[in-house]
Parts: C-alpha cells; structure tokens; sequence
C-alpha cells in the first residue's frame, strides 16, 4: 500500500483535532471578560446539574467577573458525595507540584 496517500487525511485530521484547542485556549486568555458563575453544591442546590439557564437572574447564582474561563468541576460522580463547583479560572488555586508521588 502506498502510505503517502494517507498522508493528507492525517495531517487535516491533526489540523481538525488541534486547531480548536489552540483557539479555546486563546479565548481564555484574550484578556477579555466575562461572566461566570460562582457556586458549589454542596451550599447551593442551583449549581447542580441540570442547571437551568431560563431562571430569572435573580433565581441564578451568584455571577463574577473573569479574566480567564468558565469551568465546572464535578467530583466523585454517582455517589451521594457528588458535588459540582461552577467558577472562573481565576479563582482555581491548582497546585501541579505534587511531593513524595
């Protein structure tokens, strides 16, 4: 088989795969801002799933102003523990460097 005609299909696959990722993370950090949602659960049943994006603003959670992104965070998924956190990016204090691992 020739192998070079699989080249193009691969290459607009990569193209296809990366090139959104790389916009999404330029969106994030445009420097623009945006609203997001600022909850958890665990202290305020409007944050879980499913979130109703009709209610009156009033009826919504609180709302604060990002420089980074929206995220959710769901954790421990099918157990009554489960929880969801709704915030910005700017707020995520992730520390990556982890000891004795």
């Amino acid at each position: 088989m020739d192998s070079s005609r699989f080249k193009g299909p691969v290459i607009f696959l990569l193209v296809a795969m990366v090139l959104p990722l790389t916009l999404a993370v330029n969106e994030c950090m445009s420097g623009h801002s945006t609203d997001c949602f600022s909850c958890n659960s665990w202290s305020d049943p409007r944050c879980h799933d499913p979130f109703n994006w009709t209610s009156r603003i009033e009826d919504m959670p609180p709302i604060v102003q990002c420089e980074g992104c929206c995220v959710k965070m769901v954790r421990n998924v099918g157990t009554p523990l489960e929880s969801t956190r709704r915030t910005c990016t700017d707020d995520l204090d992730i520390n990556l460097f982890m000891v004795d691992h």
